[in-house]
């Protein structure tokens, strides 16, 4: 049984994040919810980083829409074929923002687990 509070939103595609800084891909939302979000990626990340990251939503009747954000890593284990599952809280972000990018995604690309 699941031990969480907060219920996890999986999405049915990865949806791409960026790094602000270098606007390079560094991986793939996997499941997000009102309080942070899963990645797949290929890089490791420290406990505790704090993460600039870049979210395009893309929509096919609009201009994408980008959201940018902070989040601090939390938790990384291994995963397959040199990947990793990385757990990220969002960090210094307006209640806003959550329900736009949460609401966005969930509309877009997700269901409730």
């Amino acid at each position: 049984m699941d031990k969480r509070s907060l219920k996890r939103n999986l999405l049915l595609r990865p949806v791409k994040i960026f790094s602000q800084i270098s606007h390079k891909h560094i991986g793939n939302i996997v499941d997000i919810h009102t309080e942070g979000m899963k990645i797949v990626t290929k890089y490791h990340f420290n406990p505790d980083e704090i993460m600039h990251l870049l979210i395009n939503i893309p929509d096919l009747n609009e201009p994408i829409h980008e959201i940018e954000l902070k989040a601090k890593n939390v938790w990384t284990k291994d995963f397959i074929l040199n990947r990793y599952q990385c757990g990220l809280k969002f960090h210094d972000i307006s209640p806003e923002t959550k329900i736009d990018l949460v609401n966005n995604l969930i509309q877009k690309y997700g269901f409730t687990a």
